[in-house]
């Protein structure tokens, strides 16, 4: 099962609420990414089952706010804002 988890940053006060890494639930694959254009973390979903079992992996990854298609893994947790 998929989990979301409470960020917030110590120095400018952006909160997020994300998934870990690759995270599933039984339906779905999320990634949380960067959006450069929103400067925001996103829960970008990057493939798909309609049995539970079989995966189909996401190439085209688009932000779900501005649409936009520079994204970037969120890694070690960074504030995108500092």
């Amino acid at each position: 099962m998929a989990t979301k988890y409470k960020f917030r940053c110590l120095k400018c006060e952006y909160k997020v609420e994300a998934f870990k890494e690759n995270d599933r639930s039984r339906f779905v694959t999320f990634v949380p990414m960067i959006c450069s254009d929103c400067e925001e973390v996103k829960n970008i979903r990057t493939g798909e089952s309609g049995d539970g079992f079989h995966f189909n992996m996401t190439q085209d990854f688009n932000c779900p706010t501005c649409h936009g298609k520079k994204l970037k893994t969120w890694e070690n947790y960074q504030c995108p804002k500092c």
